[in-house]
């Protein structure tokens, strides 16, 4: 049984992928770390939130997850 993904784990896991991790410096990382930044789209109004950890950037629907 195949399990569906939905957008953001699928994005989740594109920006995960050593390659991506690779490809943005380290200073990205450490400058800001646990901070959480609120992206709006205001032509479709939805909002995702971007969290970004010592080595990782993870997508949201909610600031409720962080």
């Amino acid at each position: 049984m195949k399990k569906e993904s939905t957008t953001l784990s699928i994005i989740n896991r594109f920006l995960s992928s050593e390659k991506i991790l690779k490809s943005i410096p380290d200073s990205l990382f450490t400058d800001l770390a646990e901070k959480i930044i609120k992206l709006r789209i205001d032509d479709i109004s939805y909002d995702i939130y971007l969290e970004l950890s010592e080595n990782s950037i993870t997508l949201s629907e909610s600031s409720d997850k962080f």
